[in-house]
Formats: structure tokens, C-alpha cells, sequence
């Protein structure tokens, strides 16, 4: 028998805010509020099935006039309980009730942006930002697991760049989506609103500053996967979704109705339902396009958007998530190239001076007693040459550029000539354990490394282009 792994209860279909982005548009998601009652009879049901886990969610979850009551049961059943809501009806009593719920694994909280006109034109609630910052605030005062929620889109892509590094220094928990899937009703009327590659790879620019403060967002690579056993479609074959008019679906995001709970057993749904019979059949290796695609070890296989972009057909993808799967499979090679490149100069500049300026580039370091050069790593040039005033220009006495997408930082400078742009006459190169190398080489002696410098710098005419691999 199938295990039930967790069940969500969206035991709130109407909302008070109404966010360009959403998912939830169509009919089955608009009305009713499941009662106490109706929410004991379906957790109980699903305990049956081994089912440890419960979000609790809307619509606006805390709209539904007995959501106290339905948390409490859900503790009762020692339910982890995560509680989703926009935080815009919570007060100080609903704080002080969550601080008492014994089972609670985290409140996620949905914020847009830290500035106001930002969040709420997404809402479309005026004062929105105001009463969701003060349930955060709440809610930390009590030390109540806290989780923030924020899509990226068109309307917040700077303004969430704030919030992501408030989450930072304040010890936040976030999650963000920087891919928005269609809507619910598959007329993909939100996407609008989605990122486009362009705008995706000026993003990316913007959380690799800091030293790639906010860079983990484009996440690791997956490894273990058995694409011969693992379920394409598993975020929706070991749950269930119960919406507040009782009808009983996949997982939430995907409303294919599978029956109701006042005619029908959660766990005979999940059991016996032909659909989710057929989705447990069906593996990442049956799906043509997975089972050769080169960039799965970037991918979370998440069903929504192909569901969404394909108006509820199996096994088909879609093409815009795959590309954006492979784009960000791009970026996060890009991002730990440059971490890795950010390490070693740090490394450098301990090595052989220290850093005496930094601007967002480049950055300028100090050999005590010698003089001064520029570091310009690849990640900072993309068009033409970086501009010096005069008198960064009288200063600095060497400009130097770093390969990347090597085990090592090679410095070289540009010839005039574009087809030796990496010219094996003159370059140094400088390992991970901070030794430098001539051409020959043989390794430099650090009180020599300056002079080796100069003269890198004086062999061209033009020594400031940086050089992508």
C-alpha cells in the first residue's frame, strides 16, 4: 500500500488579497471553509496511511473562522503542522494560541518587499505590507518558527533583493520562486509577469554581489537519483490536497478533482483513485526528454508547471521550465566559478598585500612598500574596459585579468593582437595554495612577484580586457 506522506488542507478557499501571481483562479478554489468537524474526520483518515505531516493553508488560511480549532486537532493527532498565511489577520491572542501548539514546525509568511507600494500593488490590498511586517514581528517576539515566502517577478525584482538581505541579517528563514508557473485554470494569464532569460541573468548578477551573499537561490546539484525508480510526478503520488468546499485533489496547485470527503474515504482516494494509480507508474526515466536531458541534476522535477503549461496532460513538459532548468544550471556553474575565484584572491591578497580599496569593481590591493595593482576578475566585465579616473590611473601601477573555469588564477593581459589572447610567452599563474608560476614554470619567489607583474603589465599596449574562457 502507498504511504501518505503529508496532507494539505486549503481549508480556506477565499482570500483577501488578490496577487497578480497566483496559481489558484479557477472555480473549484473560490469558495467554502472546511469545518472543525470536516478537518478531524479527514486527518484522522489519513493517519491510517502513515501521514505525519499537515499544511494548513488557504486562500488565506486564518479567514476560515475555526482555523484555531482545526490546528489544535492537528496537534492533538501530533500532526507537524505548517501553517501558510499572508499574516495580515493575525494579532497578538492568534500569536499567543501558535505559541502554545506543541507540533508546530514553522508559520510561512508571504512578504513581497520591504517597500510598501511594492508588496501591495502584488497584493492588491492597500496597507498589506504594513499588517504582514507586524505578524512577522509577532510572531519572532515569540520565537515562533518563522518562514518567508516571496516569489520573484517582474514587479519585485529589485525590491526583493532587500528583502532577501534583511532575511539575511535578521537569522529569517526564506525560500523564493524565480519561476512562476501558470495558473490553475491553464489560460497562463500570471505569466506575465515571469521573468524572462534576460531579466533572470540580471538577477543573478544582482545576488553574486556581497560575495554571493544572496547566491544560493540557484541551488546545488541533486545527486543519488535513481531516475529508474524515482516518480515523475511524486510531489503529487504520496499527498492529497483538500480544498474548503470538501473536494479532494492531487497535491495543491493541481485541481483535478479526485472526489469529495463527504462521499468519499481519503484513504480509499489515495489508494485506489485511477489517476494517482497511473502516476505512480510513471518514472523520470519514462519521459524521453528527462531520461537524455543533461541538466537533471539541476532539476527539483517538480510537476506544476508541466501540468499548468499543458492544460493537465501526463508526460508532457514544459519547454520554458526545462530551459529555465538549464539556465539555472548555467548560472550555478557561473556563481561557483566566481565564489571559487572570490576565495582565491582573498587568498592572494593575504599572500602577497592587502586590500586597500573595493568598489563593486574592481578591486585595488596593496604589495606594502612596492606599489598597487587591479584584480579584475571575468565576472565583472562584460562590455568594453573598466574606466580609472586620472588619479586611479597614477596610482595603480598594474592591471591584471583572472581566467576562470580553471583549477588556478592566470593572470595575463591582452595582446593587441585578439588571436593571442592568451599569450604563452607572458602570463603567471598562481595555484591554490597561493603559489605563483611563470610561463616556464617555475615558481615565483613572492618578493619577485610585483616586478613579474610590471612586467606583464608593460608587454601590452592594452592590458584591461577581461577574458572568458
Amino acid at each position: 500500500m502507498p504511504q501518505m506522506s503529508n496532507i494539505s488542507l486549503e481549508f480556506s478557499n477565499p482570500c483577501n488579497e488578490r496577487c497578480i501571481h497566483c496559481y489558484r483562479v479557477c472555480d473549484g478554489t473560490k469558495r467554502g471553509f472546511l469545518s472543525a468537524e470536516q478537518a478531524q474526520r479527514v486527518l484522522e483518515q489519513a493517519k491510517t496511511l502513515g501521514t505525519q505531516n499537515v499544511m494548513i493553508t488557504g486562500g488565506e488560511a486564518l479567514l476560515n473562522p475555526a482555523w484555531k480549532e482545526i490546528v489544535q486537532i492537528a496537534d492533538n493527532l501530533n500532526y507537524k503542522i505548517s501553517l501558510f498565511s499572508n499574516g495580515t489577520l493575525l494579532s497578538d491572542l492568534d500569536v499567543d494560541f501558535l505559541a502554545n501548539i506543541t507540533h508546530l514546525k514553522e508559520v510561512q509568511v508571504s512578504l513581497y518587499a520591504l517597500d510598501e507600494s511594492v508588496h501591495d500593488e502584488i497584493t492588491g490590498l492597500k496597507g498589506s505590507c504594513l499588517k504582514t511586517k507586524n505578524a512577522i514581528r509577532l510572531l519572532r517576539e515569540r520565537n515562533i518558527p518563522l518562514f518567508i515566502s516571496c516569489p520573484v517577478m517582474r514587479k519585485n525584482k529589485k525590491a526583493v533583493l532587500d528583502l532577501m538581505n534583511w532575511c539575511e541579517d535578521n537569522g529569517i528563514n526564506w525560500c523564493t520562486d524565480i519561476f512562476i508557473f501558470g495558473t490553475s485554470d491553464y489560460a497562463e494569464a500570471n505569466l506575465v509577469h515571469r521573468l524572462s532569460f534576460s531579466e533572470l541573468e540580471e538577477f543573478f548578477d544582482e545576488t553574486m554581489k556581497d560575495n554571493g551573499k544572496l547566491s544560493d537561490i540557484w541551488a546545488k546539484s541533486y545527486t543519488g537519483y535513481d531516475f529508474s525508480k524515482l516518480e515523475f510526478y511524486n510531489g503529487a503520488t504520496h499527498s492529497l490536497c483538500v480544498s474548503g468546499d470538501g473536494t479532494v485533489y492531487p497535491a495543491v496547485g493541481w485541481y483535478e478533482p479526485l472526489g469529495n470527503i463527504e462521499t468519499d474515504d481519503i484513504a480509499d482516494l489515495f489508494t485506489n483513485h485511477p489517476l494517482l494509480q497511473k502516476l505512480r507508474t510513471i518514472h523520470v526515466n519514462d519521459i524521453a526528454e528527462c531520461r537524455n536531458c543533461k541538466c537533471s541534476d539541476f532539476c527539483d522535477f517538480c510537476f506544476s508547471p508541466h501540468i499548468a503549461a499543458n492544460n493537465g496532460e501526463l508526460c508532457k513538459l514544459d519547454a520554458e521550465f526545462c530551459k529555465f532548468v538549464a539556465l539555472k544550471k548555467q548560472l550555478a556553474k557561473r556563481r561557483d566559478e566566481m565564489m571559487k575565484i572570490n576565495d582565491m584572491v582573498e587568498n592572494l591578497a593575504k599572500t602577497i598585500g592587502k586590500k586597500i580599496t573595493e568598489t563593486e569593481k574592481p578591486t585595488v590591493y596593496e604589495i606594502e612598500s612596492v606599489g598597487r595593482f587591479v584584480i579584475i576578475p571575468d565576472k565583472t566585465q562584460k562590455t568594453g574596459k573598466p574606466q580609472f579616473s586620472q588619479d586611479n590611473t597614477a596610482a595603480i601601477s598594474a592591471v591584471v585579468v583572472i581566467e576562470t573555469d580553471v583549477d588556478c588564477i592566470t593572470i595575463t593581459p591582452e595582446s593587441n593582437t585578439r588571436n593571442s589572447i592568451f599569450p604563452t610567452k607572458s602570463c603567471i599563474t598562481i595555484d591554490a595554495n597561493n603559489e605563483f608560476y611563470g610561463t616556464d614554470g617555475k615558481k615565483i619567489p613572492t618578493a619577485q612577484i610585483f616586478e613579474k607583474l610590471q612586467d606583464l603589465y608593460n608587454s601590452y599596449n592594452n592590458p584591461v580586457k577581461c577574458i572568458r574562457k
